[in-house]
């Protein structure tokens, strides 16, 4: 019973790893407070399915995303354009970009600060 369970999580965790968020990490450096900084993240689908139902939100107080993708074709991406604007506040703000896709959730770190 025990090889068989193994089996079933290495199978899993192989084919969970065909959808990814890349970059995995956003740095954004320290930019100006009066100014704002976008970086783009990509969502890859490596499947021979699509990936449905594709939303996206971000947690930290500077950051914000904008997604224009519902749905990803097999084999397709979809960039997501995340800004950092501190909005005139000194200092160092951590996030996360959350992509849900199906039942499935991929995340990406996010940092900046500003002088």
């Amino acid at each position: 019973m025990k090889k068989i369970f193994v089996s079933f999580l290495i199978l899993f965790s192989a084919s969970s790893a065909l959808a990814y968020l890349s970059p995995g990490y956003v740095n954004f450096g320290n930019i100006s407070c009066d100014s704002r900084a976008t970086q783009t993240v990509t969502f890859y689908n490596n499947t021979d399915e699509n990936v449905q139902n594709l939303r996206a939100s971000v947690s930290g107080s500077s950051f914000f995303e904008s997604s224009f993708c519902y749905n990803v074709r097999p084999y397709g991406s979809c960039s997501i354009q995340v800004t950092f604007d501190p909005r005139g506040q000194p200092g160092s703000d951590y996030g996360t970009l959350w992509v849900y896709a199906d039942i499935r959730s991929y995340t990406a770190s996010l940092n900046g600060s500003c002088r």
